[in-house]
């Protein structure tokens, strides 16, 4: 963790995300675990030593200022790039301006709605009918932030599997799953990025190249 009240500290790490898009002509940038970064104790247990500001609460102000002071220093050096914000509770106005209280991010990765989605598809079809909630849930939060609908590698990692692995169906259905997904998924009106590495094929066994032609 790094101590964002040290001033050399957050001069690195605003150095390092301007030279990231400026020198390396990166569109944005995805700030990982923004969640982390704003609570000191997110994720230990009661048996670990927990940490307070001085106002006795969990969060971490210097951390809250930093994120707006980078975002601010982006959005007047670099204007036409995109800050992303990997955020996974539900701290207010992430995408709101830095004048107005907001932390000044462009967009921000919607992980309820992508943990939702996948939980439904991972269900039987005969199944579904009782779980439509995890569908139009995310429709009451949709224009509190500007989101992204992420598909993420995050989700592949740790053999979490491919999103034809995810579908509780074999072979052939699995694929009308997936493609019911991807229909789905574009009508919702926010961004949607897809970052799903090795996405389709690593599946079952016995299904060639030449057997996945023309299956949809």
């Amino acid at each position: 963790m790094f101590d964002y009240t040290k001033p050399e500290v957050r001069s690195f790490l605003i150095s390092n995300a301007v030279f990231w898009l400026e020198d390396l002509h990166l569109d944005g940038i995805r700030v990982d675990a923004v969640a982390s970064m704003i609570y000191y104790n997110l994720e230990k247990t009661e048996m670990d030593v927990k940490v307070y500001n001085i106002h006795g609460e969990g969060i971490n102000l210097e951390a809250v200022d930093f994120l707006k002071q980078l975002n601010t220093a982006v959005s007047d050096i670099l204007p036409d790039t995109l800050m992303i914000a990997e955020e996974s509770t539900a701290w207010p106005m992430i995408t709101h301006p830095v004048q107005e209280g907001g932390l000044g991010f462009d967009f921000k990765w919607n992980m309820g709605w992508m943990n939702d989605t996948l939980t439904y598809m991972k269900l039987h079809w005969t199944e579904r009918k009782h779980y439509h909630h995890l569908l139009t849930f995310s429709g009451v939060y949709a224009f509190s932030e500007r989101f992204i609908l992420p598909l993420s590698h995050d989700e592949v990692v740790h053999e979490k599997n491919s999103l034809l692995g995810k579908m509780p169906e074999r072979r052939r259905n699995s694929f009308h799953s997936s493609a019911f997904f991807m229909a789905i998924w574009p009508p919702i009106p926010e961004r949607r990025f897809f970052l799903w590495e090795v996405s389709l094929v690593p599946m079952m066994n016995g299904v060639t190249r030449k057997s996945l032609h023309g299956t949809f």
